[in-house]
């Protein structure tokens, strides 16, 4: 796989990895971040040891899928580590971000772009009466 992959999935772990340690702090689904921090900690290495049998005909992910299907207990391992670490992202962000105040601040901007707007027409308006 390129390199461009490898970078943005190992910026995805780590970025992970800071969530959850940022949640234990915060002390917001204590559980969750603990389990969050081994899996972040664990996938990469378990990764590696994984791709290190696969052949040089196969890239990672075609290697991967071919030993889900063979019901390979590490190829099931990283996939569930991984599934878990996307059910992580929507619990830490449900938990942090306010959603009301969210949609408050977008229906803020958004009348204020229709003022803008309004302002704007109204101007160009006048202009061209006035011309």
């Amino acid at each position: 796989m390129p390199n461009w992959v490898w970078v943005m999935y190992y910026l995805f772990l780590l970025l992970t990895l800071i969530s959850a340690i940022y949640s234990c702090f915060r002390g917001n689904l204590i559980y969750w971040a603990y389990a969050t921090v081994i899996v972040s900690l664990m996938v990469p290495i378990v990764g590696l040891l994984f791709r290190a049998q696969r052949t040089e005909a196969m890239n990672e992910l075609a290697y991967l899928f071919s030993q889900l299907g063979n019901g390979d207990i590490w190829a099931v391992l990283i996939t569930v580590c991984l599934v878990y670490v996307g059910l992580w992202w929507v619990l830490f962000v449900r938990e942090e971000v306010d959603m009301d105040a969210m949609i408050r601040r977008f229906r803020k901007i958004s009348e204020m772009v229709k003022r803008r707007f309004y302002h704007l027409k109204n101007k160009s308006d006048r202009k061209r009466e006035g011309s």
